[in-house]
């Protein structure tokens, strides 16, 4: 009878401690904090596609994400060229969307080890040049804090009659730069509707 007592505080004393322990436990709430970059700095990432790459849409897709989460520090640009944009090899859907330019910038730059590929700043991360969709947001954050040593402003006025696109480009330094600086314009066009292999779709 001693025994059946004791089990029975135990019991009782047990069922206790777990009620308190539940009216104790207060939910605690996960805060995600947003990445506001520090300055003003824009980064630019250019994407390495072709129509014939099935991991690319992908990409797309990942830069969709990036422009939503730094809408006012990034500027992406799709470059179709290589391999994966020649519709001699992938014959799909109705444009070649390579240029010469692209081209040019493919080989100065060199081919990626995979696609989707892309370069930031047209500067190596950890000694690589291309890097994968994964390591793009990483990339583009840690630019981003790094304070601009010029900083730009680019007018622009456009005749329609004539067809003359006239842009000038302003910079002012803020701080000593040496070495081979060179600065890129580029006239991009988007709205183009074709076909493209989707790995996912």
């Amino acid at each position: 009878m001693f025994t059946n007592l004791i089990s029975k505080s135990i019991s009782f004393i047990c069922l206790l401690s777990f009620g308190i322990g539940l009216l104790s436990c207060d939910e605690q709430k996960r805060v995600i904090v947003p990445f506001v970059p520090a300055g003003n700095r824009v980064v630019l990432l250019e994407e390495f596609t072709g129509k014939g790459c099935t991991n690319c849409p992908k990409g797309s897709r990942e830069i969709e994400n990036l422009l939503t989460l730094f809408p006012n520090n990034l500027v992406a640009v799709s470059l179709h060229a290589g391999f994966f944009a020649d519709p001699a090899v992938f014959q799909i859907g109705q444009y070649d969307l390579r240029t010469p330019e692209g081209e040019t910038l493919y080989a100065y730059i060199g081919a990626p080890l995979g696609y989707p590929s892309g370069v930031i700043d047209r500067t190596p991360v950890g000694g690589e040049m291309q890097l994968s969709a994964n390591q793009w947001s990483s990339a583009i954050s840690a630019a981003i804090q790094e304070e601009p040593a010029v900083d730009l402003s680019i007018e622009r006025t456009y005749d329609v009659a004539s067809r003359l696109l006239t842009v000038t480009v302003n910079g002012i330094g803020k701080a000593n730069v040496t070495g081979d600086i060179r600065v890129s314009v580029m006239i991009t066009e988007s709205g183009i509707i074709d076909a493209q292999d989707d790995l996912e779709a």
